[in-house]
């Protein structure tokens, strides 16, 4: 299924994949996504059976997208209840996984590790299916709970996994990344119309927000076991859905429902604050979508149409409606990784799901901080050298990616270094290759940093004893998701182990910078320089 954009060489081009990543200079900032807002991907194909339907955004939200920017989209119809998933931003969407054969309403979120969850009710009542490989394959549909209810919301906070029916009565709760048993656990609100949960990952409070159509919520403090007081609020929403903002300006959550009424809810102070969105002339054809950078967006059917409005300020003020295509129900999400604004949708004609991507509207303040050193990527020769056990603060994430250098003969997993301590701690590598995080998300736009031994602790040749022997046009490939992204060399040079700036250049376009240490000194025990190896990205298939 294509998008309406000819080339995928420009799809490759033009990704800006922020994940863990700020401006190189290291200084914390608040900076523009983009330029201006505009549509990237439109009416892009996303399912793959006849009949497709997205059903209530209100009440299920049908798109969401996972920290590295894979979007996932969950729909039902004849076919059952299916999930098609985006690997390149929106441009294309791959064949669709059936999670069941039933025909339900149904939910999809990802939680900060990846890890995909679909859940709805059915027979005999709340029903939860999740995937650990990116959405490939799903685990079979398991009972959360005999409980009767019409739809259910997810909120994550690994390893816990929260689900709310819609009446809000009770939280159902697990420990374990959604294996095993659910707990049921009363949330004191009693039967409502409609039920809401968010987490805030930082202290793990939850929060359960409901209408009847009185506005009231309630906070657990310890992982939803118990619930603290019902709070009730000083206003009403008909057929409400909400979005959640935690972060140091606060904590926030955005409802509204039918017509323009909507309502912040400061969760520290229980004030509640008036506000006006977008008119919705359905009863349940309202999305709403949130994060901690103080993006807010509204998404709205209106006149058989779909509309966003996207702000910067906690919903302060909102820049002008965008029309997304012909529909009555939707559901939008911001994508994490490029602060992208992601529109599913049910085509007006009927049985066809769509996305639209826009990019350029948000906020992207998630600069985090990067070390004043490039790390050691080399042990001292001719002995071997003892690592102590890694600490689970150092510990490497799975990637799923290879990277390969035929001219080498090297062929490696690529795994996640985190900062910790202030610097990226590559003792553990081995015969890997690590991805330094803060650097573009490896076959995505900007520069992506790879690093590997030049000599193993084991006392052996490391993976890049040879990159100094890498030449211009000298091809690097990186396996992703089932795409082959191959990049040619463009310079090889030698720098000093504090020349962050030169490893860390930024692009715009996609770029590899493979790294590893240079000349060891005897008489200090480290590394004098740096070998650097950049190459950039022609081709894609």
């Amino acid at each position: 299924m294509k998008s309406n954009i000819p080339s995928r060489a420009i799809h490759v081009t033009v990704l800006a994949f922020l994940l863990a990543s700020l401006l190189l200079t290291g200084a914390p900032a608040r900076v523009l996504a983009g330029p201006a807002a505009a549509p990237l991907y439109t009416a892009v194909q996303a399912s793959d059976t006849a009949g497709s339907l997205i059903t209530n955004p209100n009440t299920s939200r049908t798109v969401a997208v996972s920290p590295t920017g894979i979007i996932y989209v969950a729909y039902h119809g004849p076919s059952g209840i299916r999930v098609a998933r985006s690997l390149d931003r929106g441009a294309t969407f791959q064949p669709s996984v059936q999670i069941t054969v039933s025909n339900q309403i149904v939910e999809v979120a990802v939680d900060s590790n990846g890890v995909v969850y679909v859940a709805y009710v059915d027979a005999p009542g709340v029903i939860i299916s999740r995937s650990t490989n990116n959405g490939q394959t799903f685990s079979a549909p398991a009972i959360a709970a005999a409980i009767g209810s019409t739809n259910v919301h997810i909120a994550t906070d690994p390893p816990y996994v929260y689900l709310v029916p819609q009446d809000g009565a009770n939280l159902l709760v697990n420990s374990a990344n959604g294996v095993g048993a659910f707990s049921i656990n009363s949330t004191g609100l009693g039967g409502q119309a409609f039920a809401d949960v968010h987490v805030d990952p930082a202290s793990g409070d939850v929060f359960v927000i409901a209408d009847d159509p009185a506005l009231k919520y309630t906070v657990s403090t310890n992982h939803g076991a118990t619930f603290g007081a019902v709070v009730n609020l000083a206003g009403n929403i008909f057929y409400s859905t909400t979005a959640a903002s935690f972060s140091t300006a606060g904590r926030f959550v955005y409802v509204s429902g039918q017509t323009t009424q909507a309502y912040q809810i400061n969760l520290d102070t229980s004030a509640i604050t008036s506000l006006t969105f977008g008119n919705v002339d359905t009863f349940q054809g309202r999305s709403l979508a949130a994060d901690p950078c103080g993006n807010v967006l509204d998404s709205y059917t209106t006149g058989g149409q779909v509309h966003y409005r996207a702000s910067q300020d906690l919903a302060a003020t909102f820049a002008g409606a965008v029309n997304t295509g012909a529909s009555q129900n939707q559901s939008v999400a911001i994508n994490p990784s490029n602060y992208d604004i992601v529109v599913a949708y049910q085509d007006a004609a009927g049985g066809v799901i769509r996305v639209s991507v826009y990019s350029g509207e948000l906020l992207n303040c998630t600069p985090a901080p990067i070390p004043a050193a490039l790390p050691a990527t080399g042990f001292a020769p001719g002995q071997v050298t003892m690592l102590p056990v890694q600490p689970a603060a150092s510990a490497y994430s799975n990637t799923d990616l290879t990277l390969e250098i035929p001219s080498l003969g090297l062929k490696m997993p690529i795994v996640g270094v985190p900062v910790t301590g202030g610097n990226w701690d590559v003792s553990w590598l081995s015969n890997q290759a690590g991805w330094l995080q803060g650097t573009a998300f490896p076959s995505h736009a900007g520069n992506s940093v790879l690093t590997s031994h030049v000599w193993n602790a084991s006392n052996q040749p490391g993976p890049f004893i040879n990159l100094g022997n890498l030449r211009w046009g000298d091809k690097i490939i990186i396996r992703a998701f089932g795409a082959e992204y191959t990049y040619e060399v463009r310079s090889v040079r030698t720098i000093a182990p504090n020349n962050i700036n030169s490893a860390l250049k930024h692009e715009e376009a996609a770029w590899l910078t493979l790294l590893t240490c240079k000349s060891y000194n005897d008489a200090t025990g480290q590394y004098d320089k740096r070998l650097i190896v950049r190459a950039v990205l022609v081709d894609v298939k």
